[in-house]
């Protein structure tokens, strides 16, 4: 494969291409034919989709070799039953978070239920509306970030704290992060500062409002109500925005297919900052037009532009990372809150060898990183 020009930073992309014999497309133009008999490479092939799941069927011509396993159904949960279904094995691997899945889920049955979490590098992130008021400001991004505690919403999550710049410190050496956010630094949280700030900005807040003039806002907040590791987190958000500044925080918790009208109307909301595939798969969206924070930003986007043609591997490539680290703790695009993660819960009732050891496993556990997945339903075999 050849480019017109250098582009390390498409690598990753590769990561989930799908494979496709040349048979199927060689004598076709690929730009503009659709299949009418659709086709994939991957180890599953659909069945039927029903009201509340997908079934497929396991292809016994897979190219990477055979699986025992011979049907998967994906099941819609909810977070209310969930961990009913996984505890009594209707449900047999899921990449949900349960915050307290030790507690509630491994300790009922230590042979066979397994859970933890592996770090990914980046951030689950507060994504902040940068293209309207108030968020059109950065000293009232600023007043934002110096308002929440962010350990303290890592403490309340059990999950990692990440630095201001949105890394975790487990995936990232102190030797490619900036000062402020190398050695496990955080933001503290100061009132004081962020009382400033606000007022630099000209906002006041009158009964729970962002006031300023003739503009009164409601500020709002959103993030999924399937995430259910969010609640807690953004109840406390709002707790700390009452208490540090007076605002009154309104929290939207749509469901994921009415999640981008949420995001439009509010004023920030949850997004992953990944890092599971290096320094620049955390800024990548600072550097794309219409992205969803409304980040528009000529230094982000040269600087993606360019760290995307550089080696990872250079000290060019740090440098510019590091660029944009500052302007992420200036100019605060958005706030890291804590740091991102794969969540992987397994019963292994029915099946052996799962990889539960994150330290040693060849591959991610997570239903959700297609690449691993397929490996893991490779290796898999019935009790």
């Amino acid at each position: 494969m050849t480019f017109p020009d250098n582009s390390y930073g498409r690598l990753a992309g590769l990561a989930n291409a799908p494979i496709v014999q040349a048979a199927q497309w060689k004598d076709e133009d690929v730009a503009t034919f659709t299949n009418p008999e659709p086709i994939g490479s991957g180890l599953l092939v659909l069945d039927r989709i029903q009201p509340k799941s997908a079934v497929f069927d396991v292809r016994d011509d897979y190219w990477q070799g055979d699986s025992a396993v011979d049907r998967v159904e994906m099941v819609a949960f909810s977070p209310e039953t969930f961990k009913l279904q996984l505890a009594g094995g209707d449900l047999e691997w899921s990449g949900a978070a349960w915050p307290t899945a030790q507690q509630e889920f491994d300790a009922t049955d230590p042979e066979n239920h397994k859970s933890f979490v592996v770090p990914h590098g980046g951030a689950e992130s507060l994504v902040l509306a940068s293209n309207k008021a108030p968020f059109d400001d950065v000293h009232m991004r600023r007043a934002i970030a110096f308002a929440i505690d962010v350990p303290a919403l890592a403490e309340l999550s059990g999950l990692p704290v990440p630095s201001p710049c949105g890394f975790t410190a487990s995936r990232y050496a102190d030797s490619v992060l900036i000062d402020e956010c190398a050695g496990g630094a955080t933001r503290e949280v100061d009132v004081q500062a962020a009382q400033d700030e606000l007022a630099a900005a000209g906002w006041s807040v009158d009964d729970g409002l962002l006031v300023k003039g003739d503009q009164s806002i409601r500020l709002t907040f959103a993030y999924p109500v399937s995430w259910t590791s969010a609640e807690p987190i953004y109840r406390d958000i709002k707790a700390q925005l009452q208490e540090n500044l007076g605002i009154d925080l309104q929290l939207l918790t749509p469901p994921g297919d009415q999640y981008d009208a949420a995001v439009e109307e509010a004023h920030g909301a949850l997004r992953f900052t990944s890092g599971a595939a290096g320094m620049l798969d955390v800024f990548r969206w600072m550097g794309s037009p219409g992205n969803f924070g409304g980040w528009e930003d000529a230094r982000s986007v040269d600087l993606v532009e360019r760290m995307s043609a550089v080696d990872p591997a250079s000290d060019e490539y740090i440098e510019l990372g590091m660029d944009l680290q500052r302007i992420v703790y200036e100019d605060v695009p958005y706030i890291p809150t804590v740091g991102g993660n794969w969540s992987v819960l397994i019963n292994s009732s029915r099946w052996s060898g799962w990889p539960t050891d994150p330290v040693s496993a060849e591959y991610l556990a997570s239903p959700y990183v297609a690449p691993s997945a397929t490996m893991i339903m490779l290796d898999l075999q019935p009790k």
